[in-house]
């Protein structure tokens, strides 16, 4: 349903911080979140946004929403603050 609506409306996102996930890499993301992927019926690729198109989707909306998506940003924030070192040997930039 999510990329039904995605499709619909394409010309919304933005090319640069949205694209299509490989089969491969659907499939390793299946596989990490522990979910196969191949249960109820066909599957297609997923979208993945980057945390620009989300951010500038969200300014859009209204005040109150806003401030509830600011704080959830700025805790996810501190989640990939710790998270990050250890997913990956090169710290980020």
């Amino acid at each position: 349903m999510f990329n039904q609506a995605i499709r619909r409306k394409l010309e919304r996102f933005l090319g640069d911080f949205m694209y299509e996930l490989t089969k491969e890499e659907a499939d390793e993301l299946y596989d990490f979140l522990g979910n196969t992927g191949k249960h109820g019926g066909r599957r297609k690729k997923p979208f993945v946004f980057t945390e620009n198109d989300i951010r500038s989707k969200f300014d859009k909306l209204e005040d109150g929403t806003n401030r509830l998506f600011k704080v959830v940003f700025q805790r996810l924030d501190e989640i990939d603050e710790k998270i990050a070192p250890k997913l990956s040997p090169n710290p980020r930039c």
